[in-house]
């Protein structure tokens, strides 16, 4: 199972993806927070972005945003934005 570690901050609750790399400039600086539990990758809005992402489609959003992060090599640190590994290194 994929455990988030920054070299800096240590071992982390999840990780960030800015939602650009789904979507582009329509979610360009929205970030998503990333787990993986027993069922899979999960992704999660951030309550900042509540407003601007009400009128979208989250479920959908949310299934693309996940599937796009459980495929990466890098993903970010919430706590000092650096890269930290992602869950297809090594693998």
């Amino acid at each position: 199972m994929y455990k988030p570690h920054c070299d800096t901050c240590g071992d982390l609750e999840f990780a960030l993806v800015d939602g650009y790399n789904v979507r582009d400039r329509m979610l360009e600086d929205v970030w998503f927070r990333i787990k993986e539990t027993e069922t899979g990758f999960i992704a999660e809005s951030l309550p900042q972005d509540g407003r601007y992402l009400s009128d979208f489609n989250m479920t959908k959003i949310l299934k693309e945003i996940a599937e796009y992060a459980s495929e990466q090599d890098l993903l970010t640190c919430p706590k000092c934005r650096a890269d930290i590994e992602g869950p297809m290194v090594g693998a």
